[in-house]
């Protein structure tokens, strides 16, 4: 379930306090108020979605339990860290938040919140591996702050 993976919010990391508690406090509301569980990708984005003769071959899921608007998030912030070198970043995100929300019939805030979450639990993620990205995260938190 995300909750597994969302618990690595929880400990003392090297990111602005501020960043920690606004997405400690989201995923509680997020989680307490998701109406429907159900299988996701957990990986969904650019890299994973290959274009296969006539048809679209989603790879390398990495099959989770959550609500349907955590899927997108992943969708949303990447390519990493091309998009953030983008100009018009900023517009990207949100026309894809907005794309998102109309085709599948979820609250716009909610996947802003949702994309919140999950660019400090990347940014986490990228902490455990070593890589050096904390300005990148840093941009893109705040662009969903």
């Amino acid at each position: 379930h995300i909750k597994d993976w969302l618990k690595a919010l929880d400990k003392d990391w090297n990111i602005p306090n501020h960043y920690l508690q606004i997405a400690r406090q989201l995923r509680d509301q997020l989680l307490k108020t998701a109406a429907l569980d159900v299988l996701l990708h957990g990986d969904l984005h650019h890299d994973n979605i290959l274009l296969n003769g006539d048809n679209w071959l989603v790879i390398d899921p990495k099959g989770v339990i959550g609500e349907p608007a955590y899927q997108v998030a992943a969708f949303i912030r990447n390519p990493i860290p091309e998009l953030m070198h983008h100009a018009d970043a900023t517009t990207i995100i949100h026309n894809r938040i907005t794309r998102f929300a109309a085709a599948l019939e979820l609250p716009s805030q909610r996947i802003l919140d949702w994309c919140f979450v999950q660019a400090v639990l990347s940014w986490v993620w990228a902490i455990e591996d070593g890589w050096d990205t904390t300005s990148y995260f840093e941009h893109l938190t705040k662009v969903f702050d």
